[in-house]
């Protein structure tokens, strides 16, 4: 099954990194991989004040364009 993320997933981040052993998804924020309820979007992370002390959602624009998600 392939999903799909969401357009203020963590995945379309500014801070998003590559995933630290080749597979687990961590960012900026969250160096050693990212909370489950961040991975499985059960936590809006674009509503969230801070995501950790001194991080926040920042939409990757570029990314979003070819996602589709805006024009």
């Amino acid at each position: 099954m392939i999903t799909v993320p969401g357009k203020d997933s963590c995945s379309l981040c500014i801070h998003i990194l590559p995933n630290k052993d080749g597979w687990i998804p961590c960012c900026e924020a969250y160096p050693d991989g990212l909370p489950k309820d961040y991975i499985f979007e059960r936590t809006e992370v674009a509503k969230l004040k801070e995501c950790a002390p001194g991080f926040h959602f920042e939409p990757n624009v570029e990314l979003q364009r070819k996602c589709g998600y805006i024009d």
